[in-house]
């Protein structure tokens, strides 16, 4: 196997492998840790905010601080409006005048990953 361990290793030859290949990394590398780059923000996310003075608001955090488009329809198809962001940002509908009761499609976009959440005006 690529690792030097086999089916047949047991507890004790498992660890005087593991030992000796991190004994290798340390050699050839002059340490025993690698720093790896960390992605945050990798993926889209969307949360509802439920105290705010519009209908519907959300907060929206998108890969890598690119933008992102946030499409509201009806649960009829029909297009209540559009709003763009970038990085992280609040996104209100029904802030100026009241969405009408009922339930409501929130299709968040940015780069290749969408997420679609499904919301309720009472």
């Amino acid at each position: 196997m690529l690792s030097g361990l086999s089916l047949s290793d047991n507890h004790e030859s498992a660890y005087a492998i593991a030992d000796r290949i991190v004994g290798q990394f340390q050699e050839v590398l002059g340490t025993n840790s690698v720093r790896m780059p960390v992605m945050r923000n990798a993926s889209l996310s969307v949360s509802r905010v439920p105290y705010s003075h519009a209908s519907i608001a959300l907060m929206v955090t998108a890969p890598a601080s690119s933008d992102f488009v946030v499409h509201l329809v009806g649960v009829n198809g029909k297009f209540i409006g559009s709003q763009r962001g970038h990085g992280e940002g609040l996104t209100e509908f029904g802030k100026n005048a009241p969405l009408a009761p009922g339930m409501y499609f929130a299709i968040v976009k940015s780069g290749s990953q969408q997420k679609t959440v499904k919301l309720m005006v009472r």
